[in-house]
């Protein structure tokens, strides 16, 4: 069962890239670099947003989250 939900989520993944780098190869060719910066810009803001976060679960409860820096830093 787990085998079968990598290979799920592998393949959405290949395949939300694979949409994605069509776009961004077509602005290429159109030679809309403008837009083909804006959407890179995108995808990697993205990526820094879930790697970044500040959110922590508090020790107080189940769906409490801590947002604040200083909160996080308190805990």
């Amino acid at each position: 069962m787990n085998n079968q939900l990598h290979i799920v989520t592998d393949t959405a993944k290949d395949n939300w890239w694979r949409e994605h780098c069509e776009e961004l190869e077509q602005l290429d060719r159109k030679g809309r670099m403008d837009l083909l910066y804006e959407k890179v810009s995108e995808l990697t803001e993205l990526r820094k947003a879930k790697r970044y976060s500040t959110q922590i679960l508090s020790k107080q409860g189940v769906n409490v989250y801590l947002i604040e820096n200083a909160q996080v830093q308190a805990r």
